[in-house]
């Protein structure tokens, strides 16, 4: 039996005396026993009265608790000291589901095209930890009410819950490919289907092996003598090792190439605040190795670090690569041009660096991610710019019946009838130019006659006439 309170203990210890009485508790304390090695004499004040047995002295009561605390050590529970308790727990998954919705918004609101496969981590990861923050809160409504802590019960039923463990896995694979997206995305053309496959690969078997160590380690009674689940923990950090050294090798690489945009004074401090968030996820994925006390919620904040590392390092290339492109147009002449520039979009044009334009987003990265890219900033921004656009187009459908071309020439057939506002009059012998006065004139705008040729020169007909059979040559 597991006793939580103090009052419950004692109505327990005196049991073998006779009689009836009641006992009131005065103050909150704990029972413990001097005669164990993990308890100290700390009693709390009772009171005992309406005893029908006249023998029950306070001796005879202290007789009974003593000959009782041989068994406190394996019947009473007092629940956990704050370090490394439920209380420790509760502050910090309550920062992990507040910096993961932090971490989502600033994405949304970023003007930069963010991958999908970033976006998709840090969504479902958001989600899964607000799940399990509503399921702890309610275990945790359950402990206060019985006055006690248990980080054992909080494991039992969060941590080693099967749907728990899977969720957990599915959000760390999908991280996983969020850093594929970006080593394919930093390497080479001609090396990206390679680079593609092993990232897979190495991705696949750490989500497997994932799975079967909290399996293991949820079913599993004896956990420090199994020999299975020992070797399914230090294979499931082994495999996160190797992707974390791997994914560290392969940024560190790239940006040794472009150093001196690193120690730019623009990028300078997100090079200094990425390399921290690489450390940070280096020891905090250590003590959930390494240590036991701590595995309930280092390994969330390692899980958690991961997705910090995600978008630190997304927002630390863009930066160089910003800058990348903003020095290369300034030494465009004589400047060796890769492939790659022109393999990842079709829409990139020579043009579009000579001549200083703002090269978009989606022309290079949008269409080079594995499961492409968005920027909400400018979907937010195309309705205003709708908007805008049906309101021309309305405004032109207003005034298309007040306008009036006078550039247009309606051309009418000789057999048919002639308009009136014509000076051409048809009559039954033939066509006759009547007098203009009470009929108008069409009125020709000619600014668009300038460079019409003249169908006859009127200062000098003859030179005219004798260029007539040259221009007809030439047509």
């Amino acid at each position: 039996m597991i006793y939580s309170d103090s009052y419950v203990l004692l109505q327990e210890a005196l049991e073998g005396l006779e009689g009836n009485f009641d006992i009131y508790k005065l103050l909150s304390g704990t029972i413990n026993s001097g005669s164990t090695s993990n308890f100290t004499i700390a009693f709390p004040a009772f009171y005992i009265t309406n005893t029908t047995n006249s023998s029950i002295t306070a001796q005879s009561i202290l007789e009974s608790i003593q000959n009782y605390s041989p068994n406190l050590e394996q019947n009473i529970f007092n629940g956990d000291s704050f370090v490394d308790s439920v209380v420790a727990f509760c502050f910090v998954f309550c920062g992990i589901v507040t910096a993961s919705w932090m971490l989502f918004g600033l994405l949304l609101l970023s003007s930069n095209a963010v991958p999908n496969s970033l976006l998709l981590s840090t969504l479902f990861s958001s989600v899964a930890n607000s799940v399990m923050l509503s399921k702890f809160n309610d275990i945790l409504k359950n402990q206060v009410a019985k006055d006690f802590t248990s980080s054992h019960e909080l494991e039992s039923l969060i941590s080693n819950s099967t749907d728990i463990i899977i969720v957990k896995c599915v959000s760390i694979f999908l991280t996983y490919l969020s850093w594929i997206d970006l080593v394919v995305q930093i390497n080479k053309y001609i090396y990206r289907k390679v680079t593609l496959s092993i990232g897979i690969f190495l991705a696949c078997g750490g989500f497997v092996v994932s799975i079967i160590y909290g399996i293991l380690n949820a079913s599993s009674t004896s956990k420090a003598q199994n020999t299975g689940i020992y070797v399914a923990k230090y294979l499931n950090f082994t495999v996160q090792y190797i992707i974390l050294v791997l994914f560290c090798g392969e940024i560190f690489y790239h940006v040794s190439q472009r150093w001196r945009f690193v120690v730019h004074r623009k990028a300078l401090a997100l090079s200094i605040f990425c390399g921290f968030t690489l450390l940070s996820h280096f020891v905090f994925l250590s003590l959930a190795v390494s240590s036991q006390l701590l595995r309930l919620w280092a390994s969330y904040i390692s899980t958690f670090s991961k997705i910090c590392v995600s978008i630190v390092v997304w927002e630390w290339l863009h930066t160089l690569k910003s800058l990348e492109i903003s020095y290369e147009r300034r030494t465009v002449i004589g400047r060796r041009i890769s492939n790659d520039s022109f393999n990842k979009s079709s829409k990139l044009r020579v043009g579009d660096i000579i001549n200083n334009n703002r090269i978009p987003n989606s022309a290079t990265s949008k269409n080079s991610y594995i499961l492409k890219s968005t920027n909400f900033a400018n979907f937010c921004g195309n309705f205003k710019n709708i908007r805008q656009w049906c309101q021309k187009q309305y405004a032109k459908l207003l005034n298309k019946k007040d306008q009036t071309d006078n550039e247009e020439v309606e051309l009418f057939e000789m057999n048919r009838t002639v308009s009136n506002y014509s000076n051409i009059s048809q009559q039954s012998d033939g066509v006759s130019i009547i007098d203009s006065d009470n009929h108008p004139l069409f009125e020709i705008d000619h600014r668009y006659l300038r460079n019409t040729p003249s169908g006859r020169n009127t200062l000098n007909p003859e030179v005219d006439d004798n260029k007539g059979n040259g221009i007809k040559d030439r047509v």
